[in-house]
């Protein structure tokens, strides 16, 4: 057989030769029964049982709608979440830690986020009732003596890639880029009111929060904000809440 045909016949064979599927290799998936309690409290910032009643009423919404028996169960879901809030740390240590691949990772984290949003209002909320804030104020007062109290403000700055039109807004007196955000506790250190969406000064993000007109408008009567520096800026007269968002303000 000429050389020319040879090649034509070994090209069409080759065509015609059938292709082995590379086997999917799926790397073993994180379950909470793995770790201990300590562990599951230092890697997700929860307990346990936190973990466990949120994803309850979360499971719903995240769950994989195939049935396919390698989909993402909603329980790797949340447990990914949960570690890149707890850790801020790249996609791809997180997904190796709960067995998952980076690209998937990446397209489980927004619906995740999106749902968690939704639940923020049925745990981080300002108390309105009278009930509560003679409550908060008793806590308060049992703690330093200290009457009138109603809560506890302060900033801590998030690291954050910052818009590359506003680098500059974003840049902090550490020359690193973060988000400024505002939080307030109650006596026993349950947030009650968050303000997530200024790189700016602590004094800036107050003025601006919600807590701040409520507390402008007496609307909790004579009460104190405390902040590190002693007392936030000045005697406050029933004015408070706070705001969580992407940007946030709860």
């Amino acid at each position: 057989m000429p050389p020319g045909e040879m090649a034509a016949v070994i090209r069409a064979r080759r065509r015609h030769r059938p292709r082995r599927r590379a086997e999917n290799i799926f790397a073993t998936r994180i379950t909470l029964f793995q770790l201990s309690e300590h562990k599951i409290i230092k890697r997700y910032r929860l307990s346990s049982h936190a973990i466990l009643q949120l994803l309850e009423e979360i499971k719903e919404d995240i769950e994989s709608l195939t049935q396919c028996s390698h989909s993402i169960p909603a329980v790797v879901k949340l447990l990914a979440t949960l570690q890149i809030l707890a850790s801020g740390s790249f996609q791809t240590v997180i997904a190796s830690a709960v067995g998952i691949w980076q690209s998937a990772l990446s397209r489980v984290i927004a619906p995740a986020l999106n749902t968690l949003l939704q639940c923020t209002s049925q745990y981080i909320h300002f108390p309105t009732t009278n009930d509560e804030i003679t409550r908060i104020k008793q806590d308060f007062f049992n703690i330093g003596n200290f009457p009138n109290v109603i809560g506890t403000i302060d900033c801590i700055h998030i690291p954050t890639v910052p818009p590359s039109l506003q680098e500059h807004i974003y840049r902090n007196r550490k020359h690193t880029y973060s988000m400024n955000v505002q939080v307030v506790c109650d006596a026993n250190m349950v947030i009650t009111n968050v303000v997530a969406k200024f790189p700016v000064h602590d004094s800036f993000i107050f003025r601006n929060s919600a807590i701040y007109q409520r507390l402008g408008n007496q609307a909790f009567g004579e009460t104190w904000l405390l902040g590190k520096h002693c007392l936030f800026y000045l005697f406050v007269w029933g004015r408070f809440t706070v705001h969580l968002t992407f940007p946030l303000d709860i």
